[in-house]
């Protein structure tokens, strides 16, 4: 092997050791959370911003598309988004107190909590 072979090699190395070294595995994508996010259920994050009483009552995938079903709970209409990691969030939705809605988005995105707005 030639010596600029041997350079390359070391290089691509080298890069792909620096670049594993920098993924976060997801335990510590977890424990690095902010702390303005609240866990409310298993599956359900709120961020320190959303109602407590407006809820996530489903959360599924229909044709490998992603939604949940969002519950207004509260006493006063409440205006409140979903945040999608790896898709678009959706736009804020008006509720009255007892009012649902459904969101979804596209194929890879993820259910990544709800937000007042």
């Amino acid at each position: 092997m030639n010596k600029t072979a041997k350079i390359a090699g070391s290089g691509v190395a080298a890069l792909f050791l620096a670049l594993s070294l920098s993924i976060a595995s997801p335990a510590t994508a977890v424990s690095a959370a902010p702390a303005s996010v609240a866990h409310a259920a298993p599956g359900v994050v709120k961020t320190a911003l959303s109602p407590t009483c407006v809820d996530v009552t489903k959360e599924g995938r229909s044709k490998g598309f992603p939604y949940v079903d969002v519950k207004n709970k509260c006493s006063s209409t409440q205006r409140v988004k979903v945040l999608w990691a790896s898709a678009p969030d959706s736009s804020c939705n008006t509720l009255k107190p007892g009012q649902s809605f459904r969101d979804s988005t596209g194929v890879f995105g993820v259910f990544d909590g709800l937000r007042k707005c």
